[in-house]
């Protein structure tokens, strides 16, 4: 929740310095929070504590997924799209993977 309402806060933000970095932030904020919405429900949805293995497993297993969707969504992007800000593309997208960090080490929620 805390990515999806700093993906819009990066949205305001950048359209004050135009439309282009806008939309560029938003959909490089969008596949953060898509991707770590992913990893999370492959994850955690079948958790079972008695298996700790599995659990360890899952994990490495969804990474790997989630590296996957994350290039495959950054190629479709930059391939579909004319006018991109890079700067803009990728710098909100490490902003919005690095909230889970911050949420945890300040216990912000």
């Amino acid at each position: 929740m805390a990515q999806l309402a700093l993906c819009l806060l990066v949205f305001v933000t950048l359209w004050a310095v135009s439309w282009v970095h806008a939309y560029s932030g938003v959909i490089g904020g969008g596949i953060a929070a898509i991707t770590n919405a992913l990893f999370a429900s492959k994850v955690f949805i079948r958790y079972r504590a008695q298996n700790p293995a599995k659990l360890f497993s899952s994990m490495y297993y969804a990474e790997i997924q989630k590296l996957f969707f994350t290039a495959v969504l950054f190629a479709s992007v930059i391939i579909w799209f004319d006018v991109l800000s890079y700067g803009a593309l990728f710098g909100s997208y490490l902003l919005i993977q690095i909230v889970p960090i911050f949420v945890f080490h300040f216990k912000v929620i």
